[in-house]
């Protein structure tokens, strides 16, 4: 019968939990779940610090306005194009034009009108101003005759008034010396020859003031009248009829300055024209292509409408103001 020798086992401490599998099993959990927290810690951290370099320290991009369209405000049909795609224009130029023939023969008749009326305007402003010099020299010569008339009359008035008060005086003295002499008589200290002369004498001078009364009630209506006719003539120096000599021709005149420049704004509408500095691009238009208004014919990229949105940390946004020129570059460029 054969024996193995059998080796000595060295016996160590043992770990009473190396028997029970379910706390071997919730070691490992909790070394796991550290090491994952581990790793997911160091990545928030990384890409929380590359996204605030993004946004804080590096502009954002390039921001670009959306296009213009252009289009013509009428329909018809397309005479020139004047410029190609991807060409850089200024703001004011002529894109391209309708055709404009008929408009631009009917501005050359209105142009042509105008003219022949405003040569009509200055024959009649001529023959105005010679229709005025000669109504103010018939002016000049019934105004002349009326205030010498006026004069005339106005100054015999007051000869005739001088001649009334005079004559006024000596019939008042002329009663007076009636009244005298008669109360002399009745006393008996008078004769009735000299009561008779007295009154004979008093009847006359009052008889001669009461038509000389009349007679300068007369003159001085006379006067007044002539007065009021010199007034009338005076604001009858420039006449209606002169002063309205050439309202036919400056009103023609003035209506075809309308109509002229109701054409010109008809022909500026035949015209697309670049709103602002930029480039052209997606030109869908030919010439003698016929188009209606409103249809887009080609884009326009503003020379001003791309600019750089970036973010800055707030400690620096005081050394920004409007207007100052900085220059901003991305920490990867």
């Amino acid at each position: 019968m054969f024996w193995r020798k059998k080796s000595p086992v060295k016996l160590g401490r043992v770990d009473p939990s190396a028997a029970d599998p379910v706390s071997h099993v919730r070691r490992l959990a909790k070394t796991g779940g550290i090491v994952v927290g581990a790793v997911l810690s160091l990545i928030a951290i990384v890409g929380i610090y590359f996204l605030y370099d993004l946004l804080v320290y590096r502009p954002k991009g390039i921001v670009v306005r959306p296009p213009v369209n252009l289009s013509f405000s009428r329909g018809g049909r397309v005479a020139a194009v004047e410029i190609v795609d991807g060409q850089a224009v200024k703001a004011g130029q002529i894109l391209a034009r309708l055709s404009d023939t008929t408009l631009r023969a009917a501005i050359a008749e209105a142009e042509a009108a105008l003219s022949r009326a405003r040569a009509e305007q200055k024959t009649r402003q001529e023959e105005m101003r010679v229709r005025r010099q000669e109504v103010a020299q018939v002016y000049q010569d019934k105004y002349l005759t009326l205030q010498l008339e006026e004069d005339n009359r106005c100054i015999d008035m007051k000869v005739e008034e001088a001649r009334l008060a005079r004559l006024r005086i000596e019939a008042e003295g002329a009663r007076t010396e009636f009244d005298r002499l008669d109360k002399l008589a009745k006393q008996g200290a008078g004769t009735t020859r000299d009561v008779d002369q007295a009154r004979t004498l008093a009847e006359s001078r009052e008889r001669e003031l009461k038509e000389l009364e009349v007679a300068i009630g007369q003159r001085r209506a006379g006067c007044q009248n002539a007065a009021t006719r010199r007034q009338s003539w005076e604001q009858q120096r420039y006449t209606p009829d002169v002063e309205a000599f050439v309202a036919e021709t400056e009103a023609r005149v003035k209506e075809i300055e309308v109509r002229l420049g109701n054409l010109n704004q008809e022909l500026l509408a035949l015209q697309l024209i670049a709103p602002a500095d930029g480039t052209i691009t997606a030109v869908a238009v030919k010439p003698y292509e016929v188009v209606e208004a409103g249809k887009v014919l080609m884009r326009l990229l503003k020379s001003e409408g791309a600019y750089v949105e970036a973010f800055v940390e707030e400690p620096y946004l005081a050394r920004f103001r409007p207007g100052r020129q900085d220059r901003a570059a991305r920490r990867d460029a």
